[in-house]
């Protein structure tokens, strides 16, 4: 078993990524007109900025209700299990296989998302 700390920060970067895409999900839901003032609400740049439950369920409500496909959930659930913001403060160690796995999650989900928004 390989323990790395570089899968860490990699595992961070890559949850960085997620938070990001989700943003701009959200916003890509939003009237243009109305954009800025989500973009600088609290939830949106404070502590549920960084909540991909809380993230998930502004887009929700951008979207009457509609979910995140499926296939974007499972990636989601196993990103969010790896991943917090305080992340980059711990010096845990990542199993090389478990790093791995978040990342491509993570990018299954930040490239879904940027098709869907593009």
């Amino acid at each position: 078993m390989l323990l790395t700390r570089h899968g860490r920060i990699g595992v961070y970067l890559a949850g960085l990524a997620v938070e990001c895409a989700l943003k701009a999900l959200v916003l890509s839901e939003v009237p243009s007109s109305q954009r800025n003032q989500v973009d600088n609400s609290q939830d949106f740049r404070g502590r549920g900025g960084h909540s991909y439950e809380d993230l998930r369920r502004m887009y929700r409500r951008q979207t009457g209700g509609r979910d995140i496909p499926v296939e974007w959930s499972r990636d989601l659930r196993y990103i969010a299990s790896m991943w917090s913001v305080e992340m980059r403060y711990q010096p845990k160690l990542l199993r090389e296989r478990d790093a791995t796995a978040a990342w491509n999650a993570a990018s299954n989900l930040v490239t879904g998302i940027r098709r869907k928004i593009s």
